[in-house]
């Protein structure tokens, strides 16, 4: 089969390099072909090469310029019954030259975003409407759909998908009470889940290069400038200054602060890509009496990398959900100061919701005592996460394996 994929990104932010390199493990093990449609080309152009992945073009600017026209005129001329695919030039052709799309959205159809998203999110499935090129959501979260620009498009857009992956009961309930109909909504834990790690040898090589004891425990901790902006910087800083503060003095642990989002190259077309690493260095200058004991993990790397780095830590603290679906699928005592349902999703699949906390609710005395309770336990948390890990990693597997039963359905 061909597959077409499309609304991640292997730069910027290292949840899209999770789910890409996960399914395209997958799809390269069965000896599938597959297209990327890259959406930063001025950095996702090279990281393709280097990793033998053909990839297209297709920026938001190209897909509002050339898809929206496409999907209007193309939808008439179809509806006509005259003949269409001749309108479809550069990238679009690859919407009839493929057997099936695999849209990796993140929050995707969501109150959670602006408008602006909302667009963006039904960019790359305007084309397959009219082609019907088999299409199969893959996104990190869905809805809630109350607003009335939100359930409009969101409802217009999903029902013509085949399949629906959510990643969780509140995505899957909310998608579902919006579409009481649709046949193939899936509920399955995320497909990063099965990331695989760069080997030890790369780890600490890494660690080398970041000058970080590869010979000595460390807690890693992953603030996101999302959270930052949503809760204010200062008190969202004075947080992490907490929890350093309280491992520093009650532990041996080194901290080290890993950006799991960093800005890319600016060039027309290219969406705004927030930026972790600058909270990581405000959060380090704010206790620079610990400063010997406290890293930042600068180095761009991959998402094996990056998990390689994130699943040898004692400890996970942090706001990134792709970091904390790293570490907990390595097994990882972990906590979450995150923005959205999706981690309550995520974490309940360990029975941990007890260790997730939501930016607007932020209480510091309850999540110090959290993470005093998760250093406390870390062994019986650790045991706890393993023990369920299998049964969420094979449950994790079944989204590609309804992609291979839906992509083989005629």
């Amino acid at each position: 089969m061909k597959y077409l994929i499309c609304a991640g990104c292997f730069a910027g932010n290292m949840g899209g390099d999770a789910m890409y390199e996960t399914a395209i493990e997958s799809l390269k093990a069965t000896g599938n072909e597959f297209t990327i449609l890259v959406k930063y080309p001025k950095d996702e152009v090279a990281i393709c090469n280097k990793r033998g992945y053909r990839c297209v073009r297709f920026t938001t600017i190209d897909r509002i310029l050339y898809g929206i026209p496409f999907f209007v005129f193309g939808s008439l001329l179809k509806k006509a019954h005259l003949p269409y695919k001749w309108l479809a030039k550069g990238p679009l052709k690859e919407y009839i030259n493929n057997d099936v799309l695999l849209d990796f959205s993140g929050i995707s159809f969501s109150d959670y975003r602006g408008n602006l998203d909302l667009i963006i999110n039904i960019t790359w499935l305007l084309p397959a409407f009219v082609t019907g090129i088999k299409t199969i959501k893959m996104p990190q979260s869905l809805g809630p759909y109350e607003r009335k620009t939100v359930h409009a498009v969101s409802k217009y857009a999903l029902k013509r998908v085949q399949i629906i992956m959510a990643r969780g009961d509140e995505s899957f309930n909310h998608t579902k009470e919006l579409l009481p109909d649709h046949k193939a909504i899936i509920n399955c834990p995320d497909i990063a889940m099965n990331l695989s790690p760069s080997d030890e040898n790369e780890r600490i090589e890494i660690l080398r290069r970041a000058k970080i004891p590869s010979d000595s425990a460390y807690v890693c901790l992953a603030p996101s400038i999302v959270v930052d902006q949503r809760l204010g910087h200062e008190k969202y800083c004075d947080i992490f200054s907490e929890i350093i503060r309280c491992i520093c003095l009650n532990t041996n642990f080194n901290i080290i602060l890993a950006p799991h989002t960093q800005s890319l190259s600016k060039a027309a077309g290219v969406d705004y890509i927030s930026d972790d690493l600058n909270v990581c260095k405000a959060v380090r200058e704010l206790n620079s009496e610990y400063e010997d004991r406290i890293y930042i993990l600068s180095e761009r790397l991959d998402c094996h990398q990056l998990k390689s780095v994130i699943g040898n830590a004692s400890v996970a603290i942090g706001s990134r959900y792709h970091f904390l679906i790293a570490a907990m699928s390595s097994g990882v005592p972990s906590l979450a100061l995150g923005w959205g349902y999706k981690y309550y999703e995520m974490f309940n699949l360990f029975d941990m919701q007890e260790y997730v906390f939501e930016y607007h609710d932020f209480n510091v005395e309850l999540i110090m005592k959290k993470v005093q309770k998760l250093f406390d336990e870390r062994d019986d948390v650790a045991h706890k996460i393993c023990e369920k890990l299998p049964f969420v990693k094979s449950e994790s597997k079944k989204s590609m394996e309804i992609v291979y039963e839906c992509s083989n359905q005629r």
